[in-house]
């Protein structure tokens, strides 16, 4: 073991020599003949595109330094900073420029060398126990030196190379020149090893070929002349050709040992891509002669091969070997942490990275890649604090868009919203993922009053608009009894927005015809054969020719969701037309909806629920039911794959002339999220459906209602819901339900309110029970014809053992102000003043 190995290791002399350490970093890349590329990098998200670039940047170019020891001596910090260019400069420098070796030598031979680096040890070559012994007694005798230089340890590195280059005789020129001017300097046991097996083997040459002649000095030997080209390829980014240079030459390389040319190997395979081949050739020069140059390389081979474990062990091997290869190991592990974080192993990558901190600083770059990987491992909190004080120290956007989103991962809106009242890139992603937030939660209004310029497909979204539209529906039943068809023509809407106030009007004429009944039917207070009158009579009233209905609507969009309504039923019935309401709160969140509505309104079932019928026994008019009480609706996304859905609906039933009746509603479902390009939302799962009822009014005599008030239904289905994207030219909202249904009516009074009439026939209407399969559909959709008009319609139907239901809707709808997008709020069943709920 050389002097310089034995001061390298001694604890007592470590601290000094890292002066020489970053010396020797500064001269690594002047020894190799070619410096690395940069590992390829890859995006993982907008403000993390450039870290894998810059670290491997970094690493490869070997620019990171490591920063001055708190014991660093002035004066070799300052003979640092002010020393001319080494020897081993000048070659590099000439040889791209086509000096010749002459020059060189004689360059060497002015001029002492001004760089001081760490003797290389050899895997070949070893001091014997003796040799070793006999060092460390010298080494012991002799008094500290009074200052650190020494000119022939600082030559070493140029020594190798005159040695590579086959310059034998200027080697021993140059040996015997540096022990006298440093007597205490010997040089390493494995160069002279080799210098006396070149020169053996050169003398055997002349002596065959009568040659006599200094072939160092004089003249170029091919191989040589070929690590040159090789170098200049290399270079000139020709990599490929520089290795077809070398190919030739391969198998005297190795019988060399030359650890300079296979170091150069090394490169060249990482600039054609071949990685592993690249390991290997620096494997190779390491084992013939360990150095700095060939550690970096293997390092950085590792690095692209993602083989982590080895890439751990060696970093921390080569660091703890090599200190100024510090910066190289840590580039190299957060390089390969970086593509393990893009493949979404986030454990392994933390673990790269707390080792890669252990050995150099992190920049910015990974300080942003670890929030990150903290939010990916569910550690928000870290996360957090680690983009908060990134953003202080420096507000850009990349840490303020880890703040956003470690942020709403805790669920911490109050201190975002907080943070993000201050000018800067925070407040502006903010308001960005407030406008997108909303518009995905179907608020589209309180995107637009967030940031009116945020989102172009916004523009005019407050634009009043009035439409005009035709509905029909379409009940199953008995003639003159349960069926029924409804039709509106024309239907009149305005829409109105102040701020997020929203006020809406409809006006519609409405037709409704219930048909004939038979002359058998039970109808009023004298169930049983009509005379021909009394069944005109009845068939005139089965009719509402021209009828008039109104809806006025306020909204308000905000936090919470205010709706409140008003609207008459239609005139031209059997009873007079009456007010009916209904007053809604809600609150609606990124993962969970809810909405509480009290209402009071017509049960549009049937001419006698919705209108009135008269009594064909005595001319009087009995129904118009009403339904008055409330209904929750809930929406919670359990996790990102999984929502849950339900419904619960608590009401009384009253008309004229009608007995009193209460019932039940209940709906719970949950749907598997299933992510389709184009679709803001589409869910499939089984739902449960039930109802009941404290009476069954479903019959027209006096006393009944004409509604379906079943005992018990219930329904086991599959259910799908889905909706189209938001702002985009047309828009689709729907649902499906399909599965097994039982339903169940309790027996009835034909009187329920007591009268009774004709007592020599059956008094009560049978119970009856039917289950089989059952089915329901509804969609819904709007679409641009231009900037300033759009055409929309509805469709529904309900199947069941007991009735069936159909509807339909066409409606044109023109715009004050042009828009350039359609959203849900423009659906016909958003409307403020729906009138065909």
């Amino acid at each position: 073991m050389t002097s310089i190995q034995q001061t390298a290791i001694d604890p007592e002399t470590r601290t000094p020599c890292r002066h020489y350490w970053l010396v020797l970093w500064a001269a690594i890349p002047s020894l190799s003949f070619a410096q690395p590329s940069a590992l390829e990098s890859s995006a993982h998200e907008p403000a993390l595109k450039a870290v894998q670039e810059v670290a491997l940047a970094a690493a490869a170019l070997g620019t990171a330094q490591e920063p001055a020891q708190p014991d660093a001596q002035p004066g070799v910090v300052e003979l640092q900073r002010t020393a001319p260019p080494t020897v081993v400069e000048r070659k590099r420098e000439q040889v791209q420029a086509g000096v010749s070796d002459e020059a060189v030598a004689t360059e060497t031979q002015e001029s002492p060398v001004q760089v001081e680096t760490r003797a290389e040890e050899s895997s070949r070559i070893r001091a014997t126990p003796d040799e070793t012994a006999a060092q460390s007694a010298r080494a012991a005798a002799e008094p500290e030196p009074a200052r650190f230089y020494s000119a022939g340890r600082r030559a070493e590195p140029q020594l190798w190379m005159l040695l590579n280059a086959d310059r034998y005789q200027e080697l021993q020129r140059e040996i015997t020149r540096l022990q006298q001017l440093d007597p205490r300097w010997q040089p390493p046991p494995e160069l002279l090893y080799w210098l006396r097996h070149h020169l053996a083997e050169q003398a055997d040459v002349d002596a065959r070929n009568g040659e006599t002649r200094d072939r160092a000095t004089t003249t170029v030997s091919p191989y040589s002349a070929a690590l040159r080209r090789a170098g200049r390829l290399q270079a000139q980014d020709r990599a490929g050709d520089a290795l077809r240079a070398l190919d030739p030459w391969l198998a005297q390389i190795t019988s060399r040992h030359d650890a300079n040319a296979m170091v150069l190997i090394g490169w060249l395979r990482l600039d054609t891509q071949d990685a592993q081949a690249a390991l290997r050739a620096f494997e190779q020069s390491y084992q013939w002669r360990a150095s700095a140059d060939a550690a970096k390389g293997e390092l950085l081979a590792l690095a692209r091969l993602d083989d982590n474990d080895r890439l751990l062990r060696q970093a921390k091997l080569q660091a703890e070997r090599w200190p100024m290869l510090h910066p190289t190991a840590a580039a190299s592990l957060r390089s390969a942490a970086t593509r393990l974080h893009q493949a979404s192993r986030y454990q392994q990558a933390q673990h790269l990275l707390d080792a890669a901190l252990e050995l150099a600083p992190a920049g910015r770059d990974i300080e942003i890649l670890t929030g990150w990987n903290l939010l990916r491992l569910g550690k928000g909190q870290a996360a957090a604090e680690t983009f908060e004080q990134l953003y202080r120290r420096n507000p850009d956007s990349a840490s303020a868009e880890g703040l956003l989103s470690s942020l709403r991962q805790q669920g911490a809106d109050t201190k975002l919203e907080r943070l993000a009242q201050a000018p800067g890139p925070l407040r502006q992603l903010w308001l960005a993922d407030q406008v997108e937030r909303f518009v995905e939660r179907g608020e589209p209004l309180r995107a637009y009053r967030t940031d009116p310029e945020g989102l172009p497909a916004l523009a005019n979204l407050d634009s009043p608009a009035v439409g005009l539209g035709l509905s029909w529906r379409e009940r199953s039943g008995d003639p003159g009894l349960g069926q029924l068809t409804e039709t509106r023509i024309p239907i009149v809407q305005y829409t109105h927005w102040t701020g997020l106030l929203g006020v809406g009007l409809s006006i519609d004429r409405v037709m409704l015809d219930a048909g004939t009944a038979r002359a058998d039917a039970l109808i009023g207070s004298a169930p049983g054969p009509m005379t021909p009158s009394k069944r005109r009579a009845t068939s005139d009233a089965s009719h509402v020719d021209n009828g008039l209905t109104w809806t006025l609507g306020l909204s308000y969009q905000g936090d919470w969701r205010l709706a409140a309504q008003v609207g008459q039923t239609p005139t031209d019935g059997a009873l007079d037309a009456t007010l009916h309401g209904r007053l809604g709160v809600g609150r609606r969140g990124s993962d969970f909806a809810w909405n509480a509505t009290l209402a009071h309104e017509p049960v549009r079932e049937s001419l006698l629920s919705y209108t009135g019928m008269t009594d064909p026994g005595n001319g009087g008019a009995w129904g118009r039911v009403f339904r008055s009480g409330l209904t929750l609706d809930a929406w919670y996304q359990i996790d990102p794959k999984w929502t849950l859905s339900s419904r619960l609906q608590v009401h009384e039933y009253q008309g004229r002339d009608v007995a009193d009746n209460t019932g039940i509603a209940a709906s719970l479902s949950i749907g598997r999220n299933l992510p389709l390009s184009g679709f803001a939302y589409l869910t499939l799962g089984p739902a449960v459906e039930y109802q009941h009822f404290r009476r069954n009014l479903n019959h027209f005599t006096l006393g009944h209602g004409g509604y379906y008030s079943p005992e018990q239904d219930l329904g086991l289905m599959l259910a799908l819901d889905f909706q189209t994207r938001e702002a985009a030219p047309w828009l689709v909202q729907g649902s499906a339900r399909a599965g097994w249904r039982s339903q169940e009516e309790a027996e009835s009074p034909w009187f329920p309110l007591g009268t009774t009439h004709q007592q020599d026939r059956p008094q009560r209407y049978a119970a009856s029970s039917e289950s089989g399969l059952a089915a329901s559909l509804r969609l819904e959709g709007a679409a641009q014809l231009s900037r300033q008009w759009q055409i929309g319609a509805a469709l529904s139907g309900n199947y069941s053992l007991r009735f069936e239901e159909y509807k339909g809707m066409l409606f044109l709808r023109w715009l004050f102000e042009p828009r350039n997008a359609v959203f849900s709020s423009d659906l016909p069943s958003a409307a403020i003043a729906n009138s065909h709920r």
